[in-house]
Parts: structure tokens; sequence; C-alpha cells
């Protein structure tokens, strides 16, 4: 599926939530992903945050019955039929 490259401000204790799914389009795969949080400051500055720093500003519910993460990467745990979606990550 498609996200938005739009920015959106997020104000200190803000929540945005994401919903996200893989669509597979075309033959049965098993199938990973990488999440990967990109911030920006007022003035549209790339901001370099150690993994730390992001870890503490940012809190994410992962389906962890159907997904599992490892080393950044999210691996669905079942193969996924042309057509199909994935379960929430």
């Amino acid at each position: 599926m498609p996200l938005s490259q739009e920015a959106i401000c997020i104000k200190p204790g803000s929540t945005v939530s994401k919903r996200v799914a893989v669509e597979n389009r075309d033959e049965s795969a098993w199938i990973r992903m990488k999440c990967e949080f990109i911030c920006h400051d007022t003035n549209n500055e790339l901001m370099e945050l150690d993994k730390e720093t992001l870890e503490s500003l940012i809190l994410m519910n992962m389906n962890t019955e159907d997904w599992v993460c490892k080393a950044g990467w999210g691996y669905y745990q079942k193969p996924l039929q042309k057509g199909d979606r994935t379960d929430i990550l």
C-alpha cells in the first residue's frame, strides 16, 4: 500500500496512529519490511537522532502474533498469496 509522503507537524506529547499492512500483488511470497522514522525540525532540516533518542520519542505497538521484528526488519509469519494482505503490523 502506498504511504503518504506528506509531512505533518507533531507537537510534543501528541499521538500519531499509523496502521501498516502489506498487499501482495505478485506470486506467493514471504514478506519482510523495514520501518524507518525520519524526523525534520521546524526548519525542515533533517534531524540526526541516535537509536536511544528515537526509541524514547516513538512507541511502536506491534502485532507480535503475526509479525516478528529482528534488526529493524518486520517478518510476516506466513506466506502471502497473490491478492492477499497481511494483518496490521
